[in-house]
This record gives structure tokens, C-alpha cells and sequence, in this order.
């Protein structure tokens, strides 16, 4: 009886264990970039903005930051970043005017982009008062929302981060897009408050 009690507990053991095992997610790499101080990240980018800014008023004299885009790989620095500043004119509704700057090498695009082929045509001026969270601390977030899990099953996911005041109800998002080879995911968060949503701007 003590033998047959034994034997269906070690083989009760062997299925917890192989449970278990089968539910441990697989680590995603980290990011190098998320080990860099994130206020001083947002510091060097108002400062590139300022640039911006001036470049884009001899363009258009109304113009208006629209959008920021970054695109983030795994092994990607501080310092080594691509910063595109995206402005808008009531003067010119049918493009984009851009800003981009390669930290690195401090070399300089600019381009004009018609709307519809580059962020669409629904982009709001930008309210820098809410723009309290870095783009560090935007990404950490998204990471421990489902981000590091769907990076994890695919090494060759990538990041595009966009900055915008957009829908869901008008607010200044940090837009987290990982891409992968066959699925992508999109992760909402707020600048101003720093926390997680979906994409209909419900908490995560």
C-alpha cells in the first residue's frame, strides 16, 4: 500500500514538474538602451527638438511638432540613436515636413513627406506640457506589459517608438510597436502619467 501511494506520488511529481517547465517563458534579450538615465535621455533630445524647431519655422513659419519617431533594436546605446522630429502646417496640408538626427555622427535629414505616405494625415500638434515621461521609462513600462514576452519569441523583433497626441481620447502617447517577422504588438503609453493602456485606451 505505502509502495503504490509512493509510486502515484512521484508520478503526480513528474507531471507538476513538466507543467511547470512547459509554462516558463523563454527570455527576451535586453535592451541595452533601458540601462541609460532616462531624464538625461529626454535632455539631449529637447535639446535636438530646440534645433529642430528652428530649422522646421524657415520651412513654414506656423509649423508645428506633429510626431517623434525612434526606432529601437536590442543592442542599440545611448548616443547612438536616430531622432526624427515630425512638423505640420496648416500652410502645406499635404505633407510632412521632417527633422532627423543621427546622435552618432550629428548628421542632419530633411525631407518633406507627403502625408499620406509617412504617419498618415490625422497627426495633432503635439501639447509638450504632458511630456513627462522619457521614452526609457515608456519602453520599461511596455516591456513588463506583455513587451519582453512577445520579444522573447522572436530575437529579430523590432521597436518603433512614436510620440504624438492622438487617439484614444486625445492624449500625448508613447506609441510602443514591436514588429516581428509574422505579428506585431501595440502598447499605449501615456507621456503624461507614465502609465500602460491598449489600443482603445484601456489600462493594462
Amino acid at each position: 500500500m505505502i509502495r503504490k501511494i509512493f509510486a502515484i506520488l512521484l508520478v503526480f511529481s513528474s507531471l507538476l514538474f513538466v507543467g511547470c517547465k512547459k509554462a516558463t517563458p523563454t527570455n527576451a534579450a535586453p535592451i541595452a538602451i533601458l540601462s541609460a538615465d532616462g531624464t538625461l535621455q529626454m535632455t539631449v533630445i529637447r535639446a535636438n527638438l530646440a534645433n529642430a524647431q528652428v530649422a522646421a519655422k524657415l520651412w513654414k513659419d506656423d509649423a508645428q511638432l506633429v510626431g517623434l519617431v525612434l526606432k529601437i533594436s536590442p543592442d542599440i546605446t545611448a548616443g547612438n540613436l536616430t531622432e526624427t522630429f515630425v512638423f505640420g502646417s496648416p500652410q502645406d496640408p499635404a505633407n510632412w515636413w521632417t527633422y532627423s538626427i543621427s546622435e552618432k555622427e550629428s548628421k542632419i535629414v530633411r525631407s518633406l513627406t507627403p502625408r499620406e505616405d509617412y504617419l498618415g494625415n490625422n497627426l495633432q500638434p503635439i501639447k509638450e506640457d504632458y511630456l513627462k515621461t522619457s521614452y526609457i521609462d515608456a519602453i520599461k513600462a511596455a516591456e513588463a506589459a506583455n513587451g519582453a514576452n512577445f520579444r522573447a519569441k522572436d530575437a529579430n523583433t523590432q521597436i518603433n517608438v512614436l510620440l504624438t497626441q492622438a487617439n484614444p481620447n486625445g492624449w500625448l502617447w508613447w506609441q510602443i510597436e514591436y514588429q516581428s517577422a509574422d505579428s506585431k504588438l501595440k502598447i499605449l503609453v501615456s507621456a503624461d502619467n507614465g502609465k500602460v493602456y491598449n489600443v482603445n485606451g484601456e489600462p493594462i
